[in-house]
């Protein structure tokens, strides 16, 4: 066997796993109760990033800018989404967020979580929220228990 195929099936296999991981997590956004409910899309998750899309919608916003609390859903959607493509054989909880809301929002919205550091039993996240203008909105911190079987 020529060198070159040493490890191909294995890279296809982890590249399956990520893909079938991503899906996963898509299906259980969409069937959460306030990210289906809102309509937030996962759009990536693979190596300790996600990206979150969150369409303009007027079901989303009463009359004016669109509500904090669907920012703060946002953000945690994409610091889990992030935290899982980092750990994905074990649980994840939420144990602390700050949001900070910037500006006024109104159009599309993409969520960018980034893992900042896995320990053994936590994960810190920082998402930033821009607008389709690419303007920053929001950002938050996020903490994430592991949960080890």
């Amino acid at each position: 066997m020529p060198l070159s195929d040493i490890g191909s099936g294995s890279a296809g296999k982890l590249a399956r796993d990520r893909s079938a991981r991503t899906k996963r997590l898509q299906k259980a956004l969409a069937g959460a109760p306030v990210s289906g409910a809102v309509g937030l899309r996962l759009d990536y998750a693979k190596s300790g990033v996600s990206r979150v899309h969150l369409p303009a919608q007027a079901r989303n916003t009463e009359p004016g800018p669109l509500e904090g609390g669907v920012i703060g859903a946002m953000c945690v959607a994409a610091g889990h989404c992030a935290s899982v493509s980092v750990a994905p054989s074990v649980g994840i909880r939420l144990v602390e967020y700050k949001v900070n809301i910037l500006g006024v929002v109104q159009g599309d919205l993409l969520a960018i979580g980034e893992v900042i550091r896995k320990g053994r039993t936590l994960v810190a996240c920082r998402v930033e929220v821009v607008e389709d203008n690419d303007r920053v909105v929001a950002i938050a911190t996020l903490t994430y228990l592991l949960q080890h079987s």
